[in-house]
């Protein structure tokens, strides 16, 4: 035993491993796709995914991933030689999938600009010179099947799941359509850019992440 502190063996807590499972959904009709009865939407303001039946699922995914980096600057004082105060000064969250369903209601919105128009059994994309970008939402929902998650919900013991949902994004990659080989099947990779939505309260602008 030492003097001043004795080390402690750590705990494992293989609950919180996580392996997710996940599908992506794009809220094609806006911000009112938002899901808005649950508890934590009609108190917190923090809406969890979509509504019922809203939005389009983008399906079998290469890949998905998604970044928030804040940006945290000095404030700087000529009176004082190292800084006291800090300030978050800019948030990045952007969000990457790599689809492999390629449905026309995302193509669309990847285009930023475009029109979707469904002729009957057929469908026409028109785009180029709009003035304005599509604001959605964009939800992933996963759950864990790592051989060590809970059988059941317990926060305390580990996650059996969750879900991003982020208010608003706009498809800021365009569409990289590089490459048509009939001998593979079409992966375009999207990129989509989360908005502040300034009608929240400031700490819950972005999104927010219900894990259970």
């Amino acid at each position: 035993m030492a003097t001043y502190g004795t080390p402690v063996a750590p705990t494992p807590l293989k609950g919180f491993l996580i392996e997710p499972a996940a599908r992506v959904l794009l809220g094609t009709g806006g911000t009112a796709d938002l899901e808005s009865t649950s508890w934590p939407a009609q108190v917190y303001s923090a809406p969890i995914g979509l509504a019922a039946g809203a939005g389009v699922e983008l399906g079998i995914l290469n890949n998905v991933a998604f970044s928030s980096v804040p940006t945290i600057t000095p404030i700087e004082a000529a009176n004082f030689e190292d800084p006291l105060a800090y300030e978050v000064s800019g948030e990045e969250c952007t969000i990457t999938v790599e689809i492999k369903d390629v449905k026309p209601q995302v193509l669309k919105e990847a285009l930023a600009t475009g029109h979707l128009y469904i002729l009957g059994n057929e469908a026409l994309v028109t785009w180029g010179g709009g003035c304005s970008l599509k604001e959605m939402p964009l939800v992933i929902e996963w759950t864990n099947v790592s051989c060590s998650a809970p059988a059941s919900a317990n926060i305390g013991s580990g996650i059996t799941g969750g879900i991003f949902t982020f208010y608003k994004v706009v498809a800021n990659s365009g569409l990289p359509w590089s490459a048509f080989n009939a001998k593979e099947n079409v992966a375009l990779a999207l990129t989509f850019r989360a908005l502040h939505d300034t009608a929240k309260a400031r700490g819950n602008r972005l999104g927010s992440l219900y894990l259970y």
